[in-house]
């Protein structure tokens, strides 16, 4: 039971981050505005709020790097095979 709270709280928060990260058009796209040092800025509604919102800037190569854990994250859960008890 305990291990079943425990993946169902991480893929709950893996889901919001996930949800919020920006969007996957942004590195897709070659030139002067895909180098991963520009700092890119998102705004974020937080969680159980209408109106706080959240500003979170990040280099390109660290929203990169978020998403990537984000995903693994998911994976991970999405994997998860509860045995039998």
């Amino acid at each position: 039971m305990k291990k079943l709270l425990i993946v169902a709280t991480v893929l709950a928060c893996a889901a919001t981050a996930v949800a919020q990260a920006p969007s996957e058009g942004d590195t897709a796209r070659t030139g002067p505005d895909n180098d991963p040092s520009r700092v890119v800025c998102v705004t974020m509604r937080e969680t159980g709020s209408l109106t706080r919102r959240t500003r979170t800037c990040r280099t390109r190569a660290q929203w990169d790097l978020v998403k990537q854990e984000n995903r693994q994250a998911v994976d991970k859960v999405q994997q998860y095979k509860p045995s039998a008890e």
